[in-house]
Parts: structure tokens; C-alpha cells; sequence
């Protein structure tokens, strides 16, 4: 009975522990919030969708030459480093 409940509870826990309702501060720095269990981008406000890719992350880079180029040459790269992973490089 009582590994039950504490079983219970540490559900519970790992639950509501992976939730969160965090927002960042509004301006012109990018943060990436966990929403619905995918990375979401957020920049003046407003949510870019993420994912494993990347999502919308060159839409919430726009405005910023610097962070436009290496997201750019990080895209560039991606397909190059999925092939050869399984290759141990």
C-alpha cells in the first residue's frame, strides 16, 4: 500500500515537473521556452514554432545579420552531419 503512494508521487512529480508556465521577458533577445513538449522560439513577444530542425528559427533570427548567417551555416551543415553520424565522425 505504501509503495503505491509513493509511486503515486513520484508520477506526480515527473508530471508536473515537466510542465511549466515560464514566459520570457519581451525584447529583442531570442529564448527558447519548452511548449507542449517541442521547443518553441520567442523574440518581441512573439512564439517562432521550434523543433529537432530548427523549426522557424530563420524567421526569428530576421532583423539580425550576424545570428542570420550562423543559423544559415549551422542549416548548411545539418544534412552533411546526419549522413555521416552513423560513421562515427
Amino acid at each position: 500500500m505504501r509503495s503505491t503512494g509513493v509511486a503515486l508521487a513520484v508520477l506526480a512529480t515527473f508530471i508536473v515537473g515537466c510542465s511549466s508556465s515560464y514566459i520570457p521577458a519581451t525584447g529583442p533577445r531570442l529564448s527558447v521556452v519548452m511548449e507542449g513538449g517541442t521547443p518553441t522560439y520567442v523574440r518581441d513577444g512573439k512564439k517562432f514554432e521550434g523543433g529537432f530542425l530548427g523549426g522557424d528559427i530563420e524567421e526569428a533570427v530576421h532583423g539580425s545579420p550576424k545570428v542570420y548567417d550562423a543559423v544559415n551555416a549551422y542549416n548548411d551543415d545539418l544534412p552533411a552531419s546526419g549522413a555521416t553520424a552513423p560513421a562515427g565522425r
